[in-house]
């Protein structure tokens, strides 16, 4: 307590709890902590709530990106083996997945970064391999 007041009104004056301008200004400052605080915890709160919101899937799956794949040519396709070869072409296909429709990636060359085709081959299944399949 400021002891002008004291010296002005008296010991009563204790009573009334008065603040000083530096009381005052701290409990300002209290209060605006205690508010961001409060706003911390209710955005902790709300962050917990949307990560737990869980997901339901998607009818259909959606899938960003291109993906590719092997084919049989048209006359493979339509001659009397094509049966036969896609059998193996399902044994050996190989599926390749890119953000862009060209499946080109970057490379570094000299420095430069330049946009390459991405290779595809197929499987070169070993003895072991065979068994599985």
């Amino acid at each position: 307590m400021d002891t002008k007041l004291i010296q002005q009104y008296g010991e009563g004056i204790l009573c009334y709890r008065l603040r000083t301008a530096r009381q005052k200004k701290r409990l300002q400052y209290e209060d605006f902590y205690k508010q961001l605080i409060q706003l911390y915890k209710e955005e902790k709160a709300l962050y917990q709530q949307q990560k737990n919101l869980g997901w339901e899937p998607l009818k259909p799956p959606v899938q960003k990106g291109w993906k590719r794949f092997f084919v049989l040519r048209d006359d493979v396709a339509k001659s009397k083996h094509a049966e036969f070869f896609q059998n193996i072409l399902n044994k050996i296909n190989t599926y390749d997945w890119s953000y862009r429709k060209n499946f080109k990636i970057r490379k570094r060359k000299m420095g430069r970064k330049i946009y390459v085709v991405k290779t595809q081959k197929l499987l070169e299944p070993c003895e072991r391999h065979f068994a599985k399949l």
